[in-house]
């Protein structure tokens, strides 16, 4: 039976409807056609032009180009978190109230739907302007420092155990993790600001250092129940073992993404 790979009819109808509601965007262009700024290594075509309407910029989310992982990567992970936290909801038998018991759970989703908003935004629109470039950063930076705050939290109230929070860091715990969060945030920030490409070393030093530093610190009740407790005798030591392995700091000097970005644009 012969089979017919021709679109449908009503295909054929919605697309020159589609074509006008969604204008096609500029082409993408090389490196040598943006601002130093706007290059990144290794990655020579794909660029969106400077300058064109914030519009653009928000339809390129459906084009290929430069930070279409990046922006993607992201969307989909708070979209994840969120349907992720939709479901545990529903689930429960009982229902989901807002208490005390819970209120850190919430805080940990807001936190990191604000951090994947923000990088997912500032990956998406900072090619706009030089301004906008750094703005939508710093904003991104922010997001992180909020995020990592909000991990802070859900670990210091989920899974430390009582000797830890009757210790020396236990009790300094959560006014150290928010100034290590604004430590890391305000380092990046000046990092972003400050050097030019080529970028030194001390650029990656002001911004892995603080986040490094904030990174042991909120692993630190995970660590200590690692540490103190059997394996065999909670079945959720395992997953915080993969959660260490796992968790490490998202800002790097050169991310996995990054990376599969630079190999496949």
């Amino acid at each position: 039976m012969p089979v017919s790979f021709a679109p449908p009819p009503l295909f054929l109808t919605l697309l020159p409807m589609l074509s006008r509601l969604l204008p096609s965007l500029p082409p993408t262009v090389r490196d040598v056609d943006v601002p130093p700024l706007f290059r990144e290594r290794f990655i020579l075509s794909g660029y969106r032009p400077v300058g064109l309407t914030w519009r653009c910029y928000v339809l390129s989310l459906f084009q290929i180009h430069n930070e279409t992982l990046n922006v993607w990567s992201h969307l989909l992970a708070a979209a994840c978190v969120v349907t992720r936290f939709l479901l545990f909801t529903v689930l429960q038998g009982g229902g989901f109230s807002l208490d005390a018991s819970s209120l850190p759970l919430v805080l940990y989703v807001f936190s990191a739907v604000i951090y994947l908003s923000c990088s997912a935004a500032a990956h998406l629109l900072q090619s706009h302007s030089e301004e906008a470039h750094y703005s939508l950063f710093f904003l991104d930076y922010v997001g992180v420092a909020v995020y990592q705050y909000g991990c802070a939290l859900a670990l210091c109230i989920y899974s430390s155990d009582t000797i830890w929070r009757q210790s020396i860091l236990g009790q300094i715990f959560l006014p150290a993790a928010a100034l290590l969060a604004w430590f890391s945030c305000t380092a990046c920030c000046y990092a972003k600001l400050r050097f030019r490409r080529p970028y030194p070393l001390h650029r990656k030093l002001c911004q892995v250092v603080p986040m490094g530093m904030a990174y042991l610190l909120d692993i630190s009740p995970v660590v200590h129940r690692l540490a103190t407790h059997s394996w065999t005798s909670n079945s959720a030591l395992p997953l915080h073992g993969l959660q260490v392995a796992l968790l490490t700091p998202d800002f790097t000097p050169l991310n996995l993404r990054d990376f599969i970005s630079q190999r496949t644009i």
